[in-house]
């Protein structure tokens, strides 16, 4: 499993200028005697940020995810330790609009891992939990999403021989809409076992970047190719995209970033007697538009392979994320950065600072609202595996400290403390067999679309499919269960606007009911 891997890493980061004098935003978490690795970052709605790890217990072994918030600086608030009567591990969380927290991972019961799906409120509690109750023999939940009504995507993997991936959907509450598998052997016969790394929603649509094995053209081989795949929120397929078939393009995919409206870069790397790093270019129809591999030797003369993980755009920049082989020293993670050029021969790789003490692949870069990139990954300096956190501007020099006041945790109503939350008694969904198909469901909700969201002085609401349902009434009540708000209907209206000026800060949910019968729902932030 993804923390597990003993592989030794040195981290790098290549800078696009000369490095000035470094701030030294770098901090580092854990505590002594124990492991924790890092996984998943995000950045919260207030500024703050929150990191998921795990702690690994090598002895008994076993893992217990842990969720840290931090300021902008760095310095700790509060942190949770989720706990259950066997194992436990996290692999991503994500926020949603209203200030809470998604939770991905895999957890064993009876013996047998199954994934799991947890939701936070803005107080870093649980919310709820949800267990996929399957016949796989080694599954997880790799990673999660939220669409702008609220509704929850999960991509589920796992390792059987001929196996199947699935793309969920959950409501807000936890509950499952629907699941399909993606890229399906029965669909596309020249596929074999698809494999999900990560999940993202553009224009309320599901991307998931992955790889699969696509047979060869010309022969029985099924060597291993980048996926990209994409469908709308009722689960209809837009395109299933094996990159590179016919250019012969043997590699994987680790992540995709939308560059313009219709157009995506994917990332990853490219196999032949080792591993070079992979661009790929494709828009929202699945056609291919460009490629390039950089020899691992273009990015650093030591580097005798390289693996993209992660990319990001700032202004005419791009930044990637990797970790490369070197003989010395093994495998350094490294962040680089270069012009909008991609495919062109405008590629260059300046300078170079080296963090020797970075340990795992299992890294993660992402962009702040400041337009600053935000580097985690796990470090093991004193013997011990601890997360390092790394804050670097668009000339990749650590950032400053900031000096101006924020306000934490606002959306909550009371100082959060650091405690412990549990995992046995969520909610264990055996089968799909009652699950309606997507047009079913569509037939069976009231859609409630927000802008903005977060609102400041007025709210919209586009509301869809009310010709299926008489007598509907909207309600609008605060996080705490205060209603704020009430309206009815007319028959067939589709648009409503309340103005927000004289509304408290924080998270309000929109319910709309039809003969007392919930048929849809969502939220907003007032700020």
């Amino acid at each position: 499993m993804s923390f597990l891997k003993p592989i030794l890493i040195l981290s790098f980061i290549f800078l696009f200028k000369t490095q000035g004098d470094s701030q030294n935003w770098e901090k580092w978490y854990g505590s002594e005697n124990i492991d924790l690795t890092s996984e998943s970052i995000l950045e919260d709605y207030d500024n703050g940020i929150l990191i998921a790890g795990n702690l690994l217990d090598f002895d008994n072994l076993m893992v217990f995810p842990k969720i840290i918030k931090i300021t902008i600086n760095g310095d700790t608030i509060w942190s949770k330790l989720m706990i259950s009567s066997d194992y436990v591990g996290i692999r991503k969380v994500k926020k949603t609009i209203d200030g809470y927290t998604l939770i991905c991972g895999e957890i064993r019961i009876n013996d047998k891992p199954e994934p799991f799906v947890a939701k936070l409120n803005a107080c870093g509690e649980k919310e709820w939990c949800t267990v996929f109750r399957t016949y796989f023999e080694l599954p997880w939940a790799q990673d999660i999403a939220e669409t702008s009504t609220g509704e929850i995507g999960v991509i589920v993997n796992q390792f059987d021989e001929g196996s199947k991936s699935y793309l969920f959907k959950l409501n807000s509450d936890g509950n499952l809409i629907w699941k399909r598998p993606y890229c399906d052997i029965e669909q596309y016969p020249y596929s074999r076992q698809p494999l999900a790394e990560s999940l993202n929603i553009f224009n309320d649509e599901f991307l998931i970047t992955g790889n699969v094995y696509w047979k060869n053209p010309d022969d029985d081989i099924y060597p291993i190719r980048p996926l990209f795949t994409m469908y709308d929120t009722d689960g209809y397929e837009k395109f299933v995209l094996p990159f590179g078939v016919d250019d012969g393009i043997i590699g994987d995919a680790n992540a995709s970033i939308q560059i313009e409206s219709d157009r995506f870069i994917g990332v990853g790397s490219f196999w032949s007697d080792k591993k070079d790093a992979l661009i790929m270019e494709f828009d929202n129809q699945g056609n291919e538009l460009n490629y390039k591999i950089f020899n691992s030797s273009e990015i650093h003369p030591s580097f005798n392979s390289s693996v993209l993980m992660s990319a990001q755009k700032i202004d005419d920049k791009y930044f990637f994320m990797s970790y490369a082989g070197v003989e010395e020293s093994g495998n350094p993670v490294t962040e680089f950065s270069t012009t909008c050029d991609l495919f062109g021969s405008g590629f260059e790789v300046i300078d170079l600072l080296q963090h020797p003490n970075s340990r795992s692949p299992i890294s993660e870069m992402i962009k702040t609202h400041d337009n600053k990139l935000l580097c985690a990954m796990t470090d093991d300096a004193e013997s011990e595996y601890r997360i390092y956190l790394t804050k670097i501007n668009t000339n990749l020099e650590q950032d400053s400290v900031y000096t101006e006041p924020y306000e934490y945790d606002y959306l909550c109503d009371h100082p959060i403390e650091s405690g412990t939350i549990y995992l046995d008694d969520c909610n264990v969904i055996v089968g799909t067999d009652e699950i309606p198909s997507p047009k079913g469901h569509l037939e069976q909700k009231v859609y409630i679309q927000i802008t903005p969201n977060p609102a400041k002085d007025k709210v919209s609401f586009r509301i869809e499919n009310t010709l299926n349902f008489q007598e509907l009434d909207l309600h609008i009540t605060s996080v705490f269960g205060q209603q704020v708000y009430k309206t009815t209907l007319i028959n067939g209206q589709t648009e409503l606007t309340i103005p927000l000026s004289n509304w408290y800060k924080g998270v309000y949910l929109i319910q709309v009911f039809s003969n007392r019968k919930m048929v849809g729902s969502n939220r907003f932030v007032k700020i």
